[in-house]
């Protein structure tokens, strides 16, 4: 006997109905899910915004960032040509400033009678200032063509002939109170114009011909003196030890004056020892080259007057003046004493020129000597008042 299907019933309270589709109950419970899922999405709008939009920022730096850093350390060629522009700009700017720098640099030449003290010597230091500037150092003659020496220096020909001044340590505390204010000194010292040093020394004396008689430039009774030989060894030795000294006691610069033979009378009758077959030039640059090895370059220059160069004397220089100092020259310029025509290099000049006039003529002869870069200059007094300063280097006041 077959059992009986079971039939289910569904209650009328369900919530679907397969048998008869939409119901009311139905309806409202679509209704209020949509509501309710309407409510979350409005609620979570705001935040899930903000997270898309700092997330969008954080790319974009990222990006950025990357970007910046690519162009620091692999530069394209656009970037590599303003940099260099930029470098040469500013190099060419500081070449410029220290130019000028160094065309405006002066030294005030201040007299041994107003180094008594030091106010008296800077107080004639400041007035000179009115006239042509603000000046970086002074110079004073530490050895001048008396053969005194104004500094305390130990050297035992100086000390045995008296040749060291009264006052020098005076003067070595002036010096140093000039330096104290950041000034430096420059020093002058006569080279083999000097009567005290040779003094019975009989290794740097000249002599009269084949005679035990010492040469005087003139008659002693109208002042003549002695001179260092230009080629003993032992005068460029003497020379050379007191500028030593004079870097001990402060000296920045020495400026080697009177690097020549004698001037004066009977030149034809003076004789020199130690000449060993050279010319007078060769024994001019001879010392040149031995105080070239013994100073380092900046801390010297040989002092030519612009007139012995362009009126070359074969008894004093042997020729050319500035042929026998290659390096390190400067050149005096005294419009005054360049008073008649002259030749240079083949050309007529006329005598009569402003200092500009002969700055241009030496340049352009010597441009190895007297480049823009390494042209030092000396003016006396008098003249340099009424001359302009422009395009003037490393000027001395005299």
């Amino acid at each position: 006997m077959k059992k009986n299907k079971k039939i289910i019933h569904y209650s009328k309270n369900s919530y679907f109905d397969s048998g008869r589709g939409m119901t009311p109950l139905k309806l409202m419970g679509i209704i209020a899910a949509v509501l309710i899922l309407l409510f979350i999405g409005w609620s979570s709008y705001e935040p899930v915004m903000n997270f898309l939009e700092d997330f969008k920022k954080n790319i974009s730096k990222e990006n950025q960032s990357s970007h910046i850093v690519n162009q620091s350390s692999e530069p394209d060629e656009t970037s590599n040509e303003n940099t260099s522009e930029q470098s040469d700009y500013s190099s060419s700017e500081e070449s410029s400033a220290e130019k000028k720098e160094k065309l405006l640099d002066k030294s005030i030449y201040i007299p041994i009678n107003y180094l008594t003290d030091f106010d008296t010597a800077f107080t004639y230091f400041n007035e000179k200032q009115k006239t042509v500037g603000e000046a970086q150092s002074i110079t004073i003659h530490m050895k001048d063509d008396l053969g005194n020496i104004y500094l305390p220096v130990k050297n035992e020909i100086a000390v045995k002939n008296k040749a060291i001044f009264n006052n020098s340590e005076k003067i070595a505390g002036i010096m140093s109170k000039f330096k104290e204010k950041g000034i430096k000194i420059n020093g002058v010292i006569s080279t083999f114009k000097d009567p005290k040093a040779p003094f019975d020394n009989t290794e740097c004396q000249i002599m009269y011909g084949d005679s035990k008689i010492v040469w005087v430039d003139n008659d002693p009774k109208q002042g003549g003196k002695q001179w260092l030989n230009p080629y003993s060894p032992y005068s460029a030795e003497y020379v050379i030890d007191i500028a030593k000294e004079c870097f001990v006691l402060g000296a920045d610069k020495i400026i080697f004056d009177n690097v020549n033979f004698p001037k004066g009378y009977s030149l034809e009758m003076a004789s020199y020892a130690y000449m060993n077959g050279r010319t007078r030039q060769e024994a001019l640059t001879d010392f040149a080259q031995t105080v070239e090895k013994t100073f380092d370059k900046d801390k010297f220059v040989f002092m030519v007057h612009a007139e012995n160069a362009i009126y070359p004397d074969d008894m004093i220089y042997g020729g050319n003046h500035l042929n026998a100092f290659k390096n390190n020259v400067m050149l005096v310029i005294s419009p005054k004493k360049i008073d008649k025509d002259f030749i240079l290099a083949g050309q007529n000049y006329k005598a009569g020129g402003s200092i500009e006039d002969y700055i241009k003529i030496f340049k352009e002869h010597y441009p190895d000597i007297f480049g823009d870069e390494n042209m030092a200059l000396a003016f006396y007094s008098d003249e340099a008042k009424e001359e302009n300063y422009k395009n003037m280097s490393d000027l001395l006041i005299l």
